[in-house]
């Protein structure tokens, strides 16, 4: 299947896939991929596709994580509102009034972050950063039976909702989760590149799983495919916004991509 790059991004932007719930994604890539070489998974669930070339080796895999950060069902008040965790890294003063959808037994169920207003705190409380307990969802339930009634379990996931849109400049897009879906539009390009070309590689697509809850998809998916070289495509922070010094600045929107040659874990 061949669709424009932007039909693409929304399409994988726009699709549910938090860490640990990533079915509906990876639904969407293999219709993408299934075309292009053979389908398999690892045992945890990272999507792998594979294009034989014309030797056996080298064995290159290109990586992109499917999953998104998202949260989790924690608790369920006597009031219907729901108490939740997070999957992934969260910045928690973003929440508030973050539209969600919960993935529910009987369907999705859309709701809003809340938290205690500004007119109903204490001088004392308004200084304090919100923590998780501080928040809460709400879906319009009115008591705990009747979020249960309405399909919400303990353990579902909850995903955040934000569509896509191409903004005013075309060349900028806005959307979620475009840490990785972005590296996985461009696997799913590559690989569709590599139907009409001679190659000698064989080369392996490798959406993988639970990165944001430990990078974890990733090993299991490199011990998998075993590949002699690996070709990680990740998304970075562009940091070319007010407040950044111009000593600090490595990332600029538009500018290109970037190739890391040291990170934490890693000094050549």
């Amino acid at each position: 299947m061949t669709i424009s790059s932007v039909e693409l991004l929304k399409n994988l932007s726009e699709a549910d896939g938090v860490s640990g719930y990533e079915k509906e994604i990876r639904a969407i890539l293999v219709s993408y991929l299934k075309s292009t070489g053979k389908i398999t998974s690892d045992k945890l669930g990272c999507l792998i596709c594979e294009k034989k070339g014309s030797s056996s080796g080298p064995v290159v895999m290109l990586a992109a994580h499917m999953d998104e950060i998202g949260f989790m069902v924690k608790h369920i008040t006597a009031d219907g509102f729901i108490k939740f965790l997070t999957l992934g890294g969260w910045f928690t003063q973003v929440l508030p009034a973050k539209r969600v959808k919960v993935k529910g037994a009987k369907g999705d169920l859309f709701g809003v972050i809340g938290s205690k207003p500004p007119h109903l705190m204490t001088a004392e409380e308004a200084k304090k950063p919100l923590t998780l307990d501080n928040l809460f969802i709400d879906i319009g339930a009115s008591s705990k039976k009747e979020a249960e009634q309405f399909g919400v379990r303990v353990g579902d996931a909850v995903v955040p909702v934000t569509e896509f849109r191409e903004m005013h400049n075309k060349n900028i897009l806005l959307g979620k989760a475009f840490d990785d879906r972005v590296g996985c539009a461009v696997m799913v390009k590559v690989l569709e590149n590599l139907k009409k070309e001679k190659h000698a590689n064989t080369v392996n697509g490798v959406a993988t799983v639970q990165e944001e809850v430990g990078s974890r998809g990733g090993i299991t998916g490199t011990f998998t495919v075993n590949p002699d070289v690996a070709i990680v495509l990740e998304c970075r922070i562009a940091n070319d916004f007010p407040g950044v010094e111009k000593h600090d600045l490595y990332s600029s929107l538009g500018k290109g991509v970037q190739i890391t040659f040291c990170d934490p874990g890693m000094i050549p």
